[in-house]
């Protein structure tokens, strides 16, 4: 999955044992103004739990897209 950021602030992601999930690559996002980071992780089916921040950011925007990697068939 791929996690854009409106905003340069840390990210975690955690399973459904609070244990944390690898962040495979994290990358600056220059090509829209709206976005300033993007988080890829692979996840399986399940429950995860976010955490943005901490931040001095009043507002902080999320967008989350399937990521498809070559050789997959979906």
């Amino acid at each position: 999955f791929a996690f854009f950021l409106s905003a340069d602030v840390p990210m975690a992601i955690m399973d459904a044992n609070s244990a944390d999930v690898e962040i495979e690559e994290s990358a600056d996002v220059a090509e829209c103004t709206e976005v300033a980071k993007q988080h890829n992780a692979d996840l399986e089916v399940g429950t995860y739990t976010l955490k943005i921040g901490p931040t001095t950011e009043s507002t902080v925007s999320l967008v989350v897209e399937e990521a498809h990697h070559e050789g997959e068939d979906h």
